[in-house]
């Protein structure tokens, strides 16, 4: 009786390599071009959520409340990938929460009435964040707000809008990449 030998040869073997380097080389970019798209998303999330919580709080209150940019998670200092605060506008500047930094790579940017953050007013609406001026939030924003938020290495529309209207109505849209 014979015995049959079961496996691969080397041919056998050779093209189911060849096969499979050809798939990942195909497949590998699309994949890591699907994580850096879910990244900004999240980001993104981060930051309206940051927003929404602001905006509820100056309402629920009835006072003013910033979202902006903090280092050491007390004051509004530092760069927005430092991490971010929710505090009060009060003299105690009381913080309600504190974002971590987000993963390395992201880039925020801001304009429009969001260069050292965003003020919400008793109402909800946007008022001036003053730096200079941190307990008041009697002047109403004139313009939008606008949050560009997206990672190192973008490609294409993987970058997020966040546009924060003078009501304090947050919608966000993707964009090219800069």
């Amino acid at each position: 009786m014979k015995t049959r030998q079961q496996g691969l040869n080397l041919i056998e073997l050779m093209v189911t390599l060849a096969v499979l380097a050809v798939l990942f080389g195909i497949g590998l970019p699309k994949f890591n071009s699907t994580i850096l798209n879910n990244r900004s998303t999240a980001l993104a999330n981060e930051l309206i959520t940051a927003a929404n919580f602001a905006r509820s709080e100056a309402v629920k209150r009835g006072v003013c409340v910033d979202l902006c940019a903090s280092e050491d998670g007390k004051t509004c200092s530092g760069k927005w990938t430092d991490g971010w605060i929710v505090r009060l506008v009060d003299d105690k500047k009381e913080v309600l929460r504190i974002w971590d930094p987000p993963r390395k790579g992201a880039v925020i940017l801001l304009d429009g009435n969001a260069g050292g953050g965003l003020r919400f007013a008793p109402l909800g609406d946007l008022a001036v964040f003053d730096a200079n001026n941190p307990t008041t939030c009697s002047t109403r924003a004139s313009n939008p707000a606008v949050i560009t938020s997206y990672f190192d290495k973008c490609q294409g529309r993987q970058a997020r809008k966040i546009n924060i209207a003078v009501s304090g109505r947050i919608s966000v849209n993707r964009v090219e990449c800069p």
